[in-house]
Order: C-alpha cells, then structure tokens, then sequence
C-alpha cells in the first residue's frame, strides 16, 4: 500500500531522481520522508502533510491556552 501511495504521488522516475541527489547517509531518512508524505497525501487528498502540520499547531495553542 505505500509504494501504491508513492508510485501514485512521486512516481518511480522521480523517487530515483531525489534518492540519487541526496547523501548516502540520508536516503533512509529520505525513503521514510518520501513514504509519510504519500501516506499523509491519501489521508487527506487536500492539504496532505499540510493538513497534519496545521492540526498539531492548533493542539499546541489550544494546550498552551489550558496551561495560562
């Protein structure tokens, strides 16, 4: 299911294109980046990575407001 997920998002070329570009000592970093963004992308078609971004930022507001 996730290379399903990144095929659909990056494709084959273009996975091989950025994993080649980065140092050998981040392309697993890189991979687990490339997968939680597709993963991030099927959940929400939308906003994607964004979306989770945007959701943990309003959890820290709302748990910094509690906390005053």
């Amino acid at each position: 299911k996730q290379f399903l997920n990144v095929h659909r998002l990056f494709g084959v070329c273009n996975v091989l294109r950025i994993l080649r570009q980065v140092d050998p000592s981040k392309k697993i970093a890189a991979m687990k980046s490339i997968v939680y963004e597709a993963d991030a992308w099927e959940k929400d078609p939308v906003h994607g990575c964004f979306g989770i971004i945007k959701m943990l930022q309003n959890q820290a507001e709302q748990l910094r407001e509690e906390l005053e």
